[in-house]
């Protein structure tokens, strides 16, 4: 019986270590392999970086940015030590007891999840473990899954040193709000560099890892002071920090921040369109974890000119609509209720007052309205504010019929009555003063100033604007993306405008139809067209149709440049019949712009929709004279290992240095450029659309001090207002209107030359006036200079003819030498247009 039970023993003691060594078998062919620190691959997310090197995005499916050893403090090192694991540097990296009681308790209570005391290297171990699961499984305490982090400690203990383990564990643990290591809590909970936290801050931050949101300094900050007092006191007993060093960060006061997105901070239609083209190119998960830099195009400063642009353009739009009315009206019961529960979707706390900041809407409750019906008291979260009637006679009520200018209300009740909730934002008595509408009123609101209680801020009327909005500008020496927005608000909608609405553009497509007369029919800007109503009909569709003009006027023959000067139509539809629809199609493809055409000779008029990003193609390459430069977001993309993927930079990118620039502007001499269109019908394009900046339909941006040119847009019943246009060294397209293309007109006088125009035109002159010399070729706008076998002639207007002295409004005129008018003006006389060559006067 002896014997028997011996081998029985013996039996069971080799089962043991037979099922120990399989079970160690098994589960280490499951584990990371880190045989050295190197083999360290963490997830990182992409950086997106602006054309002078400012951080400007970051994707991530864990935000991580690695801090090397020698950024890393001391003092921040030692409060993880103190606070996870005070044997760190002596143990072999398990804590056997904790892990003996955490499975004795599983085993005796099955149902209950599996704890232990987990030292640093475990926590690693798990840390590492959880980036090949999901997150459900990373969250699942189960046997196996301990057995394989006991496993993985193992080998990293045996094959790294203690500091690696520990660089490891601070740039790898999750530390609450998409925060994974040091370095991305310190820039989400205290806006800083790691290497620039105070003690009192690297204390907040190591007493995180054991329960993130339970110590979030924003969120929990009295759980977050007990925290880290634990974590000070711990430090102190380790002999980490002296005394005074404690008690000096135990009674500091921090400030912690709520999370923020960086792609949503300066340009987030712009980081979003890159995020698209990365994914499209390496995939999602290459993109959320594998530490891409990029670089890109967008110019910070253009960006933020572009976005006030946008902003101010669709607010001015707006006040001309007029007022949609109150949120909602509220009984006087229902008040004070209302005004607390405002404070707390503020997360304000009893007694915080909310300090109003320039520039940003707030909900007020309107309590008071007195002052002869010209003042309002409006409560904003308990702060009583102004708003006198000259911040608000835009007010009117909403019509789309009637011109805003001669509607502006005469007291506040025709908006607004006591109990109703709008939207305010904060304002002053310079940016009234600044209102011409508003000046007349100046002294009431002077006086309800000076009436108002002591500490009442001045607010105007606002409302989110129903239109939208879209601007994208381009250099077209590089093709680069400058600056895009895409809408009012990339928050409320992240539907980018200038890329994915397709709309219809109007006048603004009608240059590609003249163009294409210019390259395929050898028509010239003297080229007389007939302007006269006809009929078409259309045999593909079996239909038939009338153009009109606007005011449905109609002047006879016009000279090319004329049409073109003032938005005409007919003459474009002609042109567009004699060039051929497919030529127009085909010659519009050339340029850049390959959204499907209607088959129709409507689109000479823009009847074909099309996205702007397309359509600016056209405007670069006549800028260009004739050579087709693709749009691109993206000039750079380095990998984590610092090895360059794709390099479009320019020779006059700014974070190359001398000798790059160099090579850049030698390579770029021997580039064959894609030569699209000729060069001498490029430059007469730009001369006509030139005169229409300096005579036509966009008279209103020709005072902006440099050459610039451009094309107005408006759709039938004013649904879509364009304006499309550059200067020698930038250009730029906005696109307003309803999102619902079946939506309401923009409304009355609403046409691109007022829509549209006034962007560009501020984004223009501030982009170029403030940016001057940022760019080392933005020394000037200089003149758009012609091909040398183009000459330039005195012409008659009316006529197309050569002028003599006597002629009256005399232009120069440009052509292709050889192609100039011979005839000139008989001398002292005005001959009638009716007896030049016209073409088109055959059509009926």
């Amino acid at each position: 019986m002896l014997r028997i039970g011996l081998f029985g023993g013996l039996v069971g003691i080799t089962g043991i270590v037979v099922l120990a060594f399989l079970t160690v078998f098994v589960y280490s062919r499951t584990i990371p392999k880190i045989a050295s620190v190197s083999d360290y691959r963490p997830k990182v997310g992409t950086r997106i970086y602006a054309a002078d090197g400012q951080l400007v995005g970051v994707f991530a499916a864990e935000r991580r940015e690695i801090v090397a050893v020698d950024k890393i403090p001391k003092h921040l090192l030692q409060a993880f030590v103190s606070a996870e694991d005070q044997r760190f540097y002596d143990h072999g990296g398990m804590d056997f007891l904790g892990m003996l009681k955490a499975v004795a308790d599983k085993l005796i209570h099955p149902m209950s999840k599996l704890r232990g005391a987990s030292t640093i290297t475990q926590q690693v171990a798990k840390s590492l473990l959880a980036t090949q699961e999901t997150f459900a499984a990373a969250s699942a305490r189960t046997l196996s899954r301990k057995i394989r982090e006991a496993l993985l400690a193992r080998d990293l203990e045996a094959n790294l040193e203690k500091s690696d383990i520990l660089y490891i564990y601070v740039n790898q643990i999750f530390l609450g709000n998409k925060a994974y290591g040091i370095q991305a809590a310190a820039q989400h909970y205290f806006r800083k560099n790691v290497w620039d936290l105070s003690l009192a801050e690297m204390a907040t931050i190591a007493g995180l890892p054991q329960r993130p949101s339970a110590y979030s300094p924003h969120t929990q900050p009295e759980a977050a002071l007990a925290r880290r007092r634990y974590v000070l006191r711990r430090m102190l007993e380790d002999e980490a920090i002296t005394q005074e060093e404690h008690d000096v960060a135990v009674k500091e006061n921090i400030t912690a921040y709520p999370a923020r997105e960086h792609y949503l901070l300066r340009a987030p239609y712009y980081t979003e369109e890159v995020r698209r083209e990365l994914e499209e190119r390496f995939g999602e998960k290459r993109v959320l974890e594998d530490g891409l830099q990029v670089y890109t195009g967008l110019d910070l400063a253009a960006q933020d000119a572009a976005h006030h642009a946008v902003v101010d353009g669709l607010m001015a739009l707006d006040h001309r609509q007029g007022y949609r009315g109150p949120l909602l009206h509220l009984e006087k019961k229902d008040w004070k209720r209302f005004v607390e529960a405002y404070r707390k979707q503020l997360d304000l706390d009893k007694g915080m007052k909310l300090s109003l900041e320039e520039g940003e809407p707030y909900i007020g409750l309107v309590e008071r309205i007195g002052g002869d019906d010209r003042v309002a008291s409006v409560n904003v979260a308990g702060v009583e504010t102004v708003l006198p009637l000259a911040a608000m006679r835009w007010a009117r009520a909403l019509d789309a019929t009637e011109l805003a200018g001669n509607h502006y209300i005469t007291k506040i009740t025709d908006a607004l009555h006591e109990g109703d909730v709008i939207w305010v934002r904060p304002s002053t008595m310079e940016k009234l003063s600044e209102d011409p509408h508003a000046q007349w009123n100046i002294s009431s609101v002077t006086r309800a100033v000076l009436q108002a209680p002591p500490g009442a801020e001045l607010v105007e009327l606002w409302q989110i604007p129903a239109t939208q909005a879209a601007l994208l500008s381009v250099d077209p020496f590089t093709g680069n993306v400058v600056s895009v927005v895409g809408g009012f608000d990339f928050s409320e909608s992240n539907y980018n405008r200038a890329t994915q609405a397709c709309r219809e553009p109007g006048s603004a497509f009608k240059p590609v139809v003249y163009a294409a007369a210019i390259e395929k029919l050898k028509y010239t800007p003297s080229t007389m067209i007939d302007d006269k109503p006809f009929v078409y009909h259309d045999l593909d569709n079996n239909t038939k149709w009338k153009p009109s003009n606007a005011g449905h006027e109609f002047r006879g023959h016009l000279p090319l440049r004329t049409c073109l000067q003032d938005s005409v139509n007919t003459p474009a539809v002609r042109v567009a019949e004699a060039v051929g629809l497919d030529d127009v199609i085909g010659f519009a493809g050339k340029l850049g712009i390959n959204t499907p055409f209607k088959r129709e000779l409507g689109i000479a008029l823009g009847s074909s929709c099309t996205e702007l990003d397309q359509l600016i193609n056209a405007y670069v390459t006549f800028n260009q004279g004739g050579v087709r430069r693709p749009l691109r977001y993206i000039t750079r993309i380095i990998d984590r290992e610092g090895k360059v993927i794709e390099d479009q930079a320019s020779p006059w990118d700014p974070l190359l240095d001398l000798a790059s620039r160099l090579d850049r502007t030698i390579a770029k001499l021997d580039e064959i450029p894609e030569q699209a269109i000729s060069p001498q019908t490029a430059f007469m394009m730009v001369s006509l659309l030139q005169n229409v900046v300096e005579a036509g339909t966009a008279r209103g941006v020709s005072y902006l001090g440099f050459p610039v040119a451009g094309k107005t847009g408006t759709t039938n019943d004013a649904y879509d207002a364009w304006f499309m246009g550059f200067s020698r060294d930038l250009v730029a397209g906005v696109w307003v209107g309803y999102d619902r293309k079946d939506g309401p007109p923009l409304g009355v006088g609403e046409q691109g030359s007022r829509t549209a125009l006034p962007i560009w035109r501020d984004y223009m002159s501030n982009t170029l006036r403030d940016h001057m010399g940022s760019r080392p070729y933005v020394l000037a706008q200089g003149e758009f200079e012609p091909p040398k076998d183009m000459v330039q002639v005195l012409i008659d207007p009316e006529t197309g003819l050569l002028a003599r002295p006597t002629t009256p409004n005399a232009t120069n005129e440009y052509y292709v030498s050889g192609s100039e008018p011979t005839e000139y003006v008989p001398d002292g006389t005005l001959i009638n247009a009716d007896q030049v060559d016209v073409f088109g006067a055959d059509v009926e």
